[in-house]
Parts: C-alpha cells; structure tokens; sequence
C-alpha cells in the first residue's frame, strides 16, 4: 500500500450489500485549505431505491451541492464517518513507515481498507472503482491471536517497531477501518463479521472481560446491544468480540448498512463534542420517526450515569439505516466503567450534556428534559428504577466472568454507589 497523488477528486460509492456498488457522488476536497463540495450524481439521484447516505436534510438527495468548510479539515461528518480513527491511522502509518501525525485525510480515503463502518467506498478515477472484499480473515483461520496482540502491542510502542509485522501486516491494515484510539480488527466469526477488540500494552485490567460485563449487565437493564462474546488469549486476558451491526447476513450474503455518528448527525466538528447533548440527538431521533429510538436513547443515559461510563461521546452513538429502509438509533456499543473510589470524584461530568444542568452526571440533570426523549416524569423514573435493579446482579456477573475477588472489590463502587443510593432512598 502507498500514498499516491494530492488530486483533489474522490469518487463516493454506495455498497448496499456483499455484491453491488453505486457511484453515489463526487467529492471535491481540499485538505490544505479545509474545504470541500459533495454532489449526487445524476444516476443516483434517479434511483428511487437508493437511500441518501445521511439522514439530514442537506443530505437528500434532490438538494444542493453539500458545502463543508473547516470543521473535520473540511471533510463531511457523514464521509469523515467512513474513516479510520486513532488506531487505524497508526497502522497505515506503520506499514508504510511514516510518521502518524503526517497521515492526511486524503490518504486514508484512498487506503486499501477494507469494510470501512456503513456502506460507503471511495476511489480516485472511475477505472479503478473499489472492491467489494471478499469474506476473508475468519476466527477459525487464526489459530493464535495472541500472536496478533503480540504483532497490535508492538505497533503501539514509539519508535521502530520491535516484532515483524509480516505475514499480518496486510491482515492488519484491511481489517482496522473502525473508528477509536484502542487496537481492534474486523473478522468472520460464526458466519458473521465482528469486531474483535484487542487488549493494549499499557491496560493495567482486562479492559476486554470488564466490557463484557458491562454489555450483560447493559442488557439486563433493557438496553439493545450486539451480541458479544469472549475470545480467551493463551497469557489469560480476553479479545472482546462484538457482532458488527452494520453488517447483515451472511458473508456470500451480506447486507451493508449506512450508519451515520452522532457528531455528524448533530453538524459538530470532533473538536466541539462537549456542544453535544442526549437531548439533541433525541430530538433527531423523533424527527426521522425514530420514537423508540429516543426512549431508549434516555435509558443509555441513565445507565451511562450508573456505571460513570464519561467515554460517551458523540462518536460513541450512531443511527443506522435499518433493513426496513428507515433511520433508526444503532445497538449500545463503547460502554465501560471507570473507576471510583468512596469519597475521591464523587461528582462527576458526562462526556455530552444530559440536561438543563449540562453535562453534570446527576438524576436531577438526568431528569430534567425528560420530554425530549418522548417520556414523562413517571415514565422516566420508572426506567431510572429498572437500571438500577438491572445492577444489583453486577456482583453475580462479574463473578460468572472470572474476575478475582480484588478485582471485584477495585469496580464494586463504579458499578453500585449510584443505583444503591437511587434505590435506597425510594425504598
């Protein structure tokens, strides 16, 4: 893989599924100067079947040219979406052995990376039109992970990288398109394509075990995740396997589907995350007819508060295009604890804002525009009460998992002050 010409070109494809693609749009983008244009084609416009790959107005497809300036380096929220983050970037950088701050947007959107999030593709001239990949780099096909983990800590370490990166260089490089700063890869596994989250050199926990336990226990609480599972490493700790949701069927058979953050979907540039709020993406949720949706969106919160999940960021939240043709809130995903000890950051603030009190995480703030999300007071509380009851079994689960009884004492205030204080004082 390497870097090619600046030309300011990109070709935009819609893939709906494992054997068609669309030219949906042209992209005219100028990195250096933070500016860009997007524009339907004639021939996608006039496809009655092909959705908009975004929700939002400016999006439709009979609109105007959609103009971004600054903000994203002037790339669309919604194209931006289809983007490696953190840790993806880095490994483009490593295989072609520069430095990651000098990797633009331009070069990952003409990187060789396969299944990018959603159904959207690019490439630089209409002959050389992406490819759809092929269903490859399955569980079963890996005998030892823990090699790959060796090959993700060592890419993860400054400096020349200490253990060879070939044969799984390119192994690495197709399957990281999904967005976040901690190492992961797309692979089959029982039919299906799911992200396997990997453990980090520097984590100081089983950062993959505790995630499997927050999704039982998020689930208990009523809240729609993917099904996870574990992936035991040979040296004890645990690959996280979350089913991707934007992905359907099997791999001959696959279903893509568009998926659009929360921060793209709320117009915010990365750097204006703390502008966002549960609210707001509510609100959007009830405009494209999603009702559930922004109930359920209001229990995310409140279990967010519980557990003091603060990496609940916009890019944490996303809205599919579901296989019914309508835009619909994504599975839970990205919910982990941090830790608390009794009488140390007892207050504590939410990544986006949960009320009138911004983003201060309390029941009071929590509550205080429940109308948002298409609740009443009593109707809100009542699912505030199902939350915490949903954790009272925090300790069984963790237990059930594995964890040692230090460990379960080091998360037991993380996962319990906040519902035992919310029940005790209705009791």
């Amino acid at each position: 893989m390497s870097r090619t010409d600046n030309a300011p070109l990109f070709y935009v494809y819609v893939c709906p599924d494992a054997t068609q693609r669309y030219l949906a749009g042209i992209l005219t983008y100028h990195e250096s100067a933070a500016i860009s244009t997007f524009q339907y084609v004639r021939s996608y416009r006039e496809r009655d079947d092909l959705p908009p790959i975004a929700p939002m107005p400016a999006w439709r497809k009979d609109g105007p040219p959609i103009l971004t300036q600054t903000m994203n380096r002037g790339l669309p929220g919604p194209i931006r979406d289809a983007l490696p983050d953190y840790w993806g970037t880095l490994v483009y950088a490593k295989n072609l052995g520069i430095a990651v701050e000098s990797v633009q947007f331009s070069d990952l959107l003409q990187a060789d990376v396969q299944d990018r999030p959603g159904f959207l593709a690019f490439s630089r001239d209409l002959e050389s039109a992406p490819v759809i990949p092929a269903p490859v780099n399955r569980t079963d096909d890996v005998p030892d992970l823990s090699a790959i983990v060796q090959a993700v800590e060592s890419l993860e370490q400054e400096g020349p990288s200490s253990y060879p990166l070939q044969p799984l260089a390119d192994f690495l490089v197709q399957r990281t398109s999904m967005g976040g700063a901690r190492p992961k890869l797309s692979v089959y596994h029982q039919g299906q394509m799911w992200l396997a989250k990997l453990p980090a050199y520097r984590d100081s926990y089983d950062v993959g075990l505790l995630e499997q336990a927050t999704m039982i226990l998020a689930r208990r609480a009523g809240i729609t995740t993917p099904n996870t599972e574990l992936y035991p490493l040979q040296d004890g700790r645990h690959v996280f396997l979350s089913q991707r949701f934007d992905r359907v069927g099997t791999p001959e058979n696959r279903r893509h589907l568009a998926m659009v953050s929360g921060l793209s979907l709320l117009n915010f540039d990365e750097s204006e995350n703390r502008l966002g709020s549960y609210p707001d993406l509510a609100n959007h949720l009830r405009m494209f007819g999603d009702l559930s949706g922004a109930t359920e969106l209001f229990r995310r919160m409140i279990f967010n508060w519980l557990v003091r999940n603060t990496d609940d960021h916009l890019r944490n939240h996303a809205v599919i295009l579901g296989v019914d043709g309508t835009w619909q809130l994504s599975p839970a995903y990205d919910i982990n604890p941090t830790h608390s000890r009794p009488g140390l950051h007892t207050q504590f603030d939410l990544s986006i804002a949960l009320g009138k009190e911004g983003r201060q995480a309390t029941l009071q703030n929590a509550l205080s525009m429940v109308e948002a999300f298409g609740l009443d007071r009593s109707e809100a509380t009542h699912i505030v009460h199902k939350c915490c009851e949903a954790l009272q079994g925090w300790r069984a689960v963790l237990q059930d998992l594995g964890f040692s009884q230090k460990d379960i004492n080091f998360w037991e205030h993380s996962f319990s002050d906040h519902s035992k204080n919310v029940l005790s004082s209705n009791s």
